[in-house]
């Protein structure tokens, strides 16, 4: 991202869309692939005016990877801002119809719906239309609720059963694996001649959390929170 942000800081918009294309196609994972394909659409759209691109990058990582909930949100999220001006209802209905047919799990398209009804609050003019989708919304959050309460039962008696798998065994003297206590490791004593920041063996400043800290992407287009699904 910094080569990327040193072109355009440049004005060499040619070599960022570039760097951008290429980063995305050649990208080592699917998450790189969704964070590059994300910044790219965000410059496409804010930087570049095109609206039709930056929203092809996104239905293209989509296609990667159908399970992604941060690319439709964006999607969205681009829509709305074009809307009413460029994007109509009709528009923004058959994206929200594409993202409730989906690979996105069940809580994903409960959050959806509940989007679509608030812009059918906000910006409908059909009350026929927003009650049905709001019967519609309704009928997703009840399915969630059950499969909800359905799987609470099922780790009850999962739980259930391996309390009495544990009971068993130990009526038959047979020590539980969860009870084995591994013998303690030996504690290698620093070299004296170390300094205060270098570890064992010399090796100076470890720092596991920020060789191996998850980076925090920042996704364009707002945040949304995964935790606003209803429940009731």
């Amino acid at each position: 991202m910094r080569r990327i942000s040193f072109y355009r800081r440049q004005g060499k918009p040619d070599d960022v869309v570039g760097l951008f294309e290429h980063y995305v196609q050649h990208a080592v994972s699917k998450e790189a692939r969704n964070f590059f394909a994300a910044k790219y659409a965000r410059y496409l759209y804010k930087i570049g005016g095109n609206f039709e691109k930056a929203k092809q990058v996104l239905l293209d990582a989509i296609k990667n990877d159908p399970k992604c909930y941060i690319l439709y949100l964006q999607t969205l999220d681009l829509h709305y801002q074009e809307y009413p001006r460029n994007v109509k209802d009709k528009q923004i209905f058959e994206l929200f119809d594409r993202i409730m047919a989906s690979e996105l799990t069940l809580d994903e398209k409960v959050e959806f719906s509940r989007r679509r009804v608030e812009f059918l609050e906000d910006f409908g003019i059909e009350a026929t239309k927003m009650n049905e989708y709001y019967e519609k919304h309704q009928q997703l959050v009840r399915q969630y609720q059950r499969e909800r309460k359905q799987k609470a039962i099922q780790i009850d008696i999962e739980k259930e059963l391996e309390a009495k798998r544990m009971k068993k065994m130990a009526r038959k003297g047979v020590p539980a694996a969860t009870n084995y206590q591994y013998p303690a490791m030996p504690v290698i004593p620093a070299d004296p001649s170390a300094t205060a920041t270098q570890g064992y063996y010399g090796n100076t400043d470890w720092n596991y959390a920020a060789s191996y800290g998850q980076t925090q992407y920042d996704y364009p287009y707002g945040s949304y929170g995964y935790n606003n699904v209803p429940t009731t």
